[in-house]
């Protein structure tokens, strides 16, 4: 344990081994470019540390072994641990004595043992006009209304304020602020509040974000007619883009950053997501509720789905859209010991149900779709007829939503497998309508073809 006080004797050691090591060296270290046969280099944070001599960069591998332990990894980003070895590196070249170092160590081991600091992350989501305020456990969704922006520059005013700037730099630097922020106002937003440095709040808010952001991008396959036309991805759709802004817990600090989006907008309210969870998606509005921690094996895989068909439906060619539908369904089979396509046709064709002949046409439909994916991921075929994008989204959509239906069966993949080989010996079931019916055409949607699983409908719920 770090805080240990051999622990804290032994970073000492790491680094005087290191700082003896790196004195050996013919000159300082730099910056050079890569790639360079002749060099090697570690990264320690703020600088590239470049050695010739492998002794040094062993030295520095077994210093940074120290500081990358679970209890500061687990609560800091990998930009603030190095930052604080760093430091404690060039404290160390200015004076290498044995108490000196340990007094560097000693306060490098304080800074990492204090406890994370609580961050506000607020990020744009592009495409959608959110009708009502809408919560995923720790993740909130809400239009930056006017109110709620003026909110934003009189926090990010407050803390202008206390800086030492001049009163004409803190103005300028409110200005700049403002240009900045504008493209915020009247925006779609998801806010998450974590704790940590502002690299690790914003890796944490992403993480916890992003099944949501998942989720609104099949609500609009579902939903919306023109689903080709709707992208949904966290960044905003301004130009200039909306930037990620981090306001620390204690209203002291701001930060942001920009990133590139774009897309139209999906209209959404409780109204939408009432229909989502009668249309079988419950458990996966259930999952968006927990943190990552707390979800299970299952409700785990069934995000890794949303998120796959949320992929598909960001794609701007339709070839690329098959590999991520047909990546959804076989993420529901466990494949060791036999064939991966008769697994996912049979498994699709069993969950979904319904007479004879819908089996034998889904599973058909699933093989032959394999066969579309592998024309594009080995031939490099791209004439990919948009009614069999149609197909496989229409398919794909309404699999994931029976999965959902019976995620109160399963606890992990396993389970899938075994309740599918059940159901070669068995499996009966009855219709409903289906979740999802039309084509990735820009016009209005159609039924799909007769024989396609758009003309039979999902199971319902058991």
């Amino acid at each position: 344990m770090p805080t240990d006080p051999r622990a804290i004797e032994n970073m000492r050691d790491a680094l005087l081994t290191f700082r003896r090591e790196a004195d050996l060296e013919g000159t300082p270290p730099n910056f050079i470019e890569f790639p360079n046969p002749e060099w090697s280099f570690v990264d320690a944070g703020q600088y590239h540390l470049v050695y010739r001599r492998p002794e040094t960069a062993q030295a520095l591998e077994k210093l940074r072994a120290k500081f990358h332990v679970r209890q500061w990894t687990s609560k800091w980003s990998e930009k603030k641990i190095s930052e604080v070895m760093a430091s404690a590196i060039e404290k160390a070249m200015v004076n290498p004595t044995a108490d000196a170092v340990l007094e560097v160590v000693t306060q490098a081991v304080a800074e990492l043992d204090a406890p994370a600091s609580q961050q506000r992350v607020i990020v744009a989501v592009g495409g959608v006009q959110l009708l009502e305020e809408v919560a995923f456990g720790i993740v909130r969704l809400f239009q930056m209304d006017d109110t709620a922006y003026a909110a934003l520059l009189d926090a990010f005013d407050r803390i202008i304020g206390t800086t030492t700037h001049s009163p004409e730099e803190q103005e300028q630097i409110r200005q700049r602020s403002r240009t900045l922020l504008l493209p915020l106002r009247g925006a779609a937003c998801v806010e998450v509040q974590v704790n940590g440095d502002v690299a690790r709040a914003q890796e944490e808010a992403t993480a916890e974000s992003e099944p949501v952001v998942d989720l609104l991008q099949v609500v609009a396959a579902i939903e919306e007619p023109s689903v080709k036309k709707i992208r949904i991805v966290a960044g905003g759709l301004t130009s200039p883009p909306a930037p990620r802004v981090v306001l620390s817990g204690d209203g002291t600090e701001a930060h942001f950053n920009q990133s590139l989006t774009w897309g139209f907008r999906l209209s959404i309210d409780r109204a939408t997501l009432d229909r989502l969870r009668g249309q079988g998606f419950g458990p996966v509005l259930d999952a968006l509720g927990k943190i990552s921690a707390e979800r299970s094996e299952f409700e785990s895989l069934l995000l890794n789905a949303i998120h796959w068909i949320a992929d598909a439906e960001r794609q701007e060619q339709l070839e690329n859209r098959i590999t991520s539908y047909v990546t959804t369904l076989e993420m529901f089979f466990s494949a060791q010991g036999s064939p991966i396509v008769r697994d996912v046709s049979e498994g699709v064709a069993y969950a979904l149900g319904g007479s004879i002949e819908d089996r034998k046409r889904n599973r058909d439909a699933v093989t032959k779709l394999y066969g579309l994916r592998s024309k594009v991921s080995h031939e490099g075929q791209r004439s990919i007829v948009k009614d069999e994008i149609a197909q496989l989204k229409v398919l794909t959509i309404n699999f994931v939503a029976r999965m959902s239906r019976l995620a109160w069966r399963f606890s992990a993949r396993e389970d899938v497998s075994a309740w599918i080989a059940d159901l070669r010996l068995s499996g009966t079931y009855s219709d409903d309508a289906p979740i999802v019916t039309g084509s990735v055409d820009d016009s209005a949607p159609v039924d799909g073809p007769a024989d396609s699983p758009t003309s039979q409908s999902p199971p319902v719920p058991d």
